[in-house]
């Protein structure tokens, strides 16, 4: 691992492109980095691992988009809503992070996102930073992004580019890695201590589980091992639903069967293909 004065390096810069999750943003109403990591969006444990660094400011740039979407305005509206940064931004670039013949300093300076003689560290958003959730050793079985565009950079005071390893990040380019990052997460990071209030003495519940705020649980619901339920979700009587994860707040029915699934509102898509199905039965599920 390179050695990095993180208490010179105050600023940051997370590159964000359209299709950096896969066919999962397809389906997720939001932007993508509002996707929920164990009840907290992405964004936040962005913020949660740079303010460990020191790093108080963080610009967004949102590469191959001329203009802001609806979803960047909103999401940009909830960035600045974030007590724990003392700066977030966000801002369109048209073209690649990395065209071809100019460097990430000329970018840079371009867009007067960053003086000139600011140390950046330079992210991209479909990597999950780790070492807040697991420590700075990476547990076995995350998956590793190799890929060198996603590989982290160092802007330095003298505007050279340099890799670095400011610690593990887990892959989320796929449907199949975010799921895998997600149930990881599951047997590695302690569990947080959950409300039972809307879960039935008589649903059978094996860990390791996540459960949101609010969620109902039915009896003889048969929920885990290895589940995530997002906040509000109801289980109805009878379901069985094993190494899933509920994206958003949803009703399964009673008796329906899930397992291996993402799950986002009434579509359910396969990790490991990226494929989805659109449920259309309401005793099945409904958003």
């Amino acid at each position: 691992m390179s050695v990095v004065c993180w208490y010179l390096t105050m600023k940051a810069l997370l590159l964000s492109r359209s299709g950096d999750f896969g066919s999962l943003e397809d389906h997720w109403p939001h932007h993508p980095l509002t996707l929920p990591v164990l009840g907290l969006p992405l964004y936040q444990r962005f913020a949660d691992y740079l303010g460990g660094l020191g790093i108080r400011e963080i610009r967004i740039l949102r590469a191959g988009s001329a203009i802001l979407t609806p979803a960047d305005l909103a999401l940009e509206a909830q960035l600045k809503k974030n007590p724990g940064v003392t700066e977030w931004s966000l801002r369109a670039w048209p073209t690649d992070p990395y065209p071809a013949g100019r460097t990430l300093p000329d970018i840079l300076r371009e867009q007067r996102l960053f003086q000139d003689g600011e140390d950046v560290l330079v992210l991209s958003a479909p990597l999950l930073p780790l070492v807040q959730l697991t420590g700075p050793k990476v547990p076995a079985q995350f998956p590793l992004s190799t890929s060198r565009l996603l590989a982290p950079r160092l802007l330095s005071l003298k505007g050279v580019v340099s890799q670095t390893d400011p610690g593990p990040f887990a892959s989320m380019t796929t449907p199949l890695e975010f799921y895998r990052t997600q149930l990881r997460l599951l047997a590695t990071v302690p569990p947080a201590s959950a409300s039972l209030k809307g879960v039935h003495r008589q649903a059978r519940m094996e860990a390791p589980l996540w459960l949101g705020s609010k969620v109902r649980i039915a009896a003889g619901a048969q929920v885990g091992p290895e589940v995530i339920l997002a906040p509000g979700a109801t289980i109805g009587k009878g379901a069985r639903i094993k190494a899933t994860v509920v994206l958003t707040k949803l009703v399964i029915g009673s008796g329906a069967e899930f397992e291996g699934k993402l799950m986002i509102g009434n579509t359910v898509i396969a990790p490991e293909t990226g494929d989805s199905v659109l449920i259309t039965d309401r005793n099945i599920l409904r958003p």
